[in-house]
């Protein structure tokens, strides 16, 4: 079965240094992006996961890179929501390997689309509020203070329902934790890592 891991939490909370460090730690790197499922309008795209050594696709990282190297979903069209959905819902064959991060696609709807596919790991990235603003002025953030917060809110509560519905859900602590050690935590509760 198809193995994803899906990073969910507040903007700054780490998702793309995390998603980073995975992609490190499991020897992939991504490639030229591709439209996953196209449609009418085709903004669902996604880059392939290969692995450094062979140049073997290994799977799909959905999103894109944008320019610092943040990869994810909130790179793609408002759109993507809709025809990831009915990506899920087709009979297409999902690659062995599905890794996301991003508000995008951090839906009730979207995961439990996903868990019914897939053997997946929602990694829900916290912080605390001081250390979240901190991290944004860092990287010169002109995010608003109330999307931050709607980030916060909305996954928080994608966590709850999954968890709800018996998604594995891993809740990590990002204030103390370098994204290796996070990585980690991540990848054993996967089953990625032995």
């Amino acid at each position: 079965m198809t193995k994803a891991i899906y990073l969910i939490g507040a903007a700054a909370s780490g998702k793309s240094s995390v998603m980073s460090a995975i992609r490190y730690q499991l020897g992939l790197e991504t490639g030229e992006w591709y439209k996953i499922y196209p449609t009418t309008h085709a903004e669902f795209r996604g880059e392939p996961l290969e692995d450094i050594v062979t140049g073997e696709c290994r799977g799909i990282s959905l999103g894109v890179t944008r320019p610092g190297g943040f990869s994810g979903t909130d790179a793609i069209g408002m759109a993507s929501h809709s025809e990831a959905m009915a990506w899920l819902a087709s009979d297409e064959p999902l690659p062995p390997l599905i890794l996301g991060e991003g508000a995008r696609l951090c839906t009730t709807g979207f995961i439990l689309a996903l868990a019914a596919r897939t053997d997946l790991t929602v990694g829900y990235l916290i912080a605390s509020q001081d250390v979240l603003e901190e991290r944004c002025a860092a990287r010169g953030s002109n995010q608003k203070a109330s999307f931050r917060k709607s980030t916060a809110t909305k996954a928080l509560n994608v966590a709850k329902a999954a968890r709800e519905a018996g998604i594995r859900v891993v809740e990590v602590d990002t204030e103390d934790l370098d994204p290796m050690a996070v990585v980690g935590i991540i990848l054993q509760a996967a089953g990625l890592r032995g």
